[in-house]
């Protein structure tokens, strides 16, 4: 079933950010805080963060008070309670209590130490270089349109509200530099598991500079509330940019595809991959892949998971970031632009791509049989390298399985392979010249007698042709013997070559006979084609061709 996004989850979703960057963003003025009766210093506005035992806090959202201001606290995901300071507490020492909870909190205003308007400009600095390096996409033109409004909605307020504004930014601007700061732009090559890896990293850095500006423009004044607008902006831009590339690259692998085959988990007719014993077979192998659509929410695990709250996070928060901005317009000389929704589609036609390193990665080979061992599975520039031995002296059939998993699929399959046996030359063949067709006048060799009976032979030691037996008793038994005759035989990976030569006679006649064949596994036998030529006194008289097959 397709899970829609619970508004509370997500809120913790979001705060547990917080704590994640809160611990690796301390500063002097970002102290880190614990739950005993010792006294913590704080500022107003600034965001602290307490560690918990989750199985004492059993509900996500809680309230307390600070010195009689209602503090609103959400209850994170990495088992740390969320807040922030209220920025209108007047300084002083204040009890904390939340259930088991105890801390005494010293609170005190920040101060500036440079004229109203003068602190801020490392942050009007930030909106700069990040205004430089936008392109030209929807999203960039957004966030274009509010830098551009802050600085102008800024130069409007008076010069209390620019204090204000400016404490805000002082008490949290470890936070401020951190996220404004990261570089969005980083390129890197891959598919699927390096994009959606990095662009959820640099989501989860969106996703907190968004949480800053929700914090400020819920809790804050109006001049908070207009400096809380960057961080809500741009960790809405860098959100989106990194949705829209994890969707446009990083595919969802739903099978794989091996020598044109897809594995038995896809409908049709299979054709089965034939291996020689011990024989590395080089195989075109490739992924079958589709984009992310709606519906793999339901079964989503892993990195998919982790996008999909992202994803349902950044979409809930559109519609409350722009009743947020709505409410900020209000204010003199502001004219914040609201954002869109990014939507995934219900469709994804699929299609085929080449193999890559980063998925051959997630892929696990075997065979089950005890017939087979699997000696190698190697990948090298879109090809799969296959090595299979069989332990039996006959042809086995069976499947090479395989399983696959990453951060967005887990799926598994096999094809059906069949692998020629450890010694498929052994036992007593028949040699078959019966494939003539009507007509053809090709002598047959000199191998069958004039009842078409085909004789039997088997492969001996030294690559030599032993004939066991023949009707004819004009040739056989004179074709095994040395002095007559010459039957030879090699073998490089399923191709077989046989030579039968008749020495000369006393009337100068010879002949020679060549045979190509091919091995079928599935079949157990090899076909082909032979070349027929007769010599008198060494010089070619006829040749002709026709084909062969031998098998037991």
């Amino acid at each position: 079933m397709k899970k829609t996004a619970n508004p509370k989850a997500i809120i913790f979703f979001l705060f547990i950010i917080i704590g994640l960057f809160h611990n690796s963003c301390k500063t002097e003025d970002d102290p880190e805080n614990t739950q005993n009766t010792d006294t913590v210093k704080v500022q107003n506005f600034q965001l602290v963060s307490l560690e918990i035992d989750s199985s004492q806090f059993s509900e996500q959202e809680y309230t307390s008070e600070l010195g009689g201001k209602k503090i609103h606290i959400a209850k994170g995901l990495d088992d740390k309670l969320h807040f922030m300071i209220p920025g209108d507490l007047e300084p002083g020492i204040y009890d904390f209590q939340l259930n088991s909870i105890k801390i005494k909190y010293d609170v005190s205003k920040p101060v500036l130490n440079d004229s109203a308007g003068n602190t801020i400009q490392s942050f009007k600095n930030q909106i700069n270089t990040i205004l430089l390096g936008l392109d030209n996409s929807d999203e960039s033109t957004l966030l274009k349109n509010n830098l551009n409004a802050f600085n102008n909605a800024f130069n409007g307020l008076t010069d209390e509200q620019k204090t204000n504004a400016e404490l805000f930014y002082i008490v949290n601007k470890s936070w401020f530099d951190y996220l404004l700061n990261d570089n969005y732009s980083q390129q890197y090559n891959g598919r699927l598991l390096e994009i959606i890896k990095k662009e959820l990293i640099k989501s989860k850095f969106g996703t907190a500079a968004f949480v800053i500006g929700v914090i400020g423009v819920y809790y804050g004044s109006a001049e908070i509330k207009l400096l809380s607008i960057i961080p809500l902006s741009y960790g809405l831009y860098s959100i989106t940019k990194s949705i829209k590339k994890i969707h446009d690259e990083a595919f969802v692998t739903q099978n794989l595809q091996i020598d044109g085959e897809y594995s038995e988990v896809d409908k049709g007719i299979l054709n089965t991959i034939s291996f020689q014993n011990e024989v590395e077979k080089a195989l075109d192998f490739k992924t079958i892949d589709r984009k992310i659509i709606t519906s793999d929410v339901s079964n989503a695990k892993n990195n998919l998971l982790e996008f999909f709250n992202i994803y349902n996070t950044f979409n809930y928060w559109i519609d409350k970031a722009n009743t947020i901005i709505e409410s900020v317009n209000t204010l003199p000389f502001v004219n914040f632009s609201l954002f869109t929704k990014y939507l995934l589609p219900t469709s994804s036609p699929i299609m085929n791509n080449p193999m890559i390193q980063e998925i051959f990665s997630g892929i696990n080979f075997s065979i089950t049989n005890p017939d087979l061992t699997l000696k190698s599975a190697n990948f090298s520039t879109n090809q799969l390298k296959i090595k299979i031995k069989n332990n039996s002296n006959n042809s086995v059939s069976d499947y090479l399985k395989y399983s696959y998993s990453d951060g967005f699929s887990t799926f598994s399959g096999k094809f059906p392979i069949t692998v020629s046996s450890s010694n498929p030359l052994k036992g007593i063949w028949t040699m078959d010249f019966n494939l003539a067709p009507p007509g053809n006048n090709c002598d047959e060799i000199d191998l069958e007698d004039e009842a078409g009976i085909p004789p039997t032979f088997h492969f001996g030691d030294n690559g030599k042709i032993i004939f066991d037996s023949m009707s004819d008793p004009d040739w056989f038994p004179a074709l095994n013997n040395p002095a007559e005759y010459n039957n030879t035989y090699t073998m490089e990976e399923n191709v077989l070559k046989i030579q039968t030569h008749y020495f000369q006679n006393q009337y100068g006649e010879s002949f020679t006979n060549n045979m190509t064949l091919t091995y079928n596994s599935t079949a157990n036998n090899f076909s082909g084609k032979y070349v027929y030529q007769y010599f008198l006194n060494g010089v070619l008289q006829y040749m002709c061709s026709n084909t062969v097959k031998i098998y037991k």
